[in-house]
């Protein structure tokens, strides 16, 4: 399996290892404790309107009925009756993306694809969303170790500490390719043409009824 572009990891010394994951560290600090490895999530240019809802769905590629006149006019009615809760919806479940499940320190990833690295290797990983706004994703542990300092990576095995280095490459891909703006507005179109248009009346199914 060929390795893309952006997930290379080159480095094989353990010394290079963790001089470039110290160059990576954000550190930052709450409730009196150091996260090593902070990553600024804020949303930006976020574009909840219909229109652009409509246009994520469709890059989306497997929500059905989009072109519909009808389904699109009970999808218009419900945005008008929900647009001030679909960011909060969204904003819920982007997050859970990285803390949807309960793990022994904080929380692990609802998305498999943060449980592993790109080739399917297994990690144990816990993030939180910490700051004023959430807005900072925030690695708490690995494999179950707090990362607050430099001590904690040169405690680890070179196997753990490598694995680490990956997944901080693939990581820091991840959130550059797919800002947490798109995320959220991915999130909120899901929320609204399949949660909320589960039950809305397509054209084929209006003349059926006929």
């Amino acid at each position: 399996m060929k390795t893309p572009e952006y997930y290379k990891a080159p480095l094989r010394k353990k010394a290079d290892i963790i001089q470039f994951l110290l160059k990576q560290a954000n550190r930052r600090h709450y409730d009196r404790r150091a996260f090593l490895f902070c990553f600024d999530v804020k949303i930006y240019n976020l574009d909840l309107s219909f229109d652009n809802l409509l246009k994520v769905a469709k890059e989306h590629g497997d929500i059905d009925n989009l072109d519909d006149v009808m389904f699109l006019a009970g999808a218009k009615e419900q945005f008008a009756e929900h647009e001030n809760i679909l960011f909060d919806w969204a904003i819920e479940d982007a997050r859970e993306t990285f803390t949807g499940r309960q793990g022994p320190n904080y929380y692990r990833p609802d998305d498999d694809g943060f449980n592993m690295l790109w080739d399917g290797t297994e990690i144990d990983v816990e993030f939180a969303f910490l700051g004023r706004s959430g807005g900072w994703l925030c690695i708490t542990h690995w494999e179950g170790v707090a990362l607050e300092s430099e001590e904690n990576l040169n405690d680890f095995s070179y196997k753990q500490l490598r694995a680490l280095y990956r997944y901080i490459v693939m990581l820091q891909a991840d959130l550059k390719r797919h800002t947490p703006s798109a995320r959220v507005e991915e999130k909120a179109a899901w929320a609204l043409f399949v949660n909320l248009c589960s039950d809305v009346v397509t054209s084929t199914e209006a003349a059926k009824a006929v």
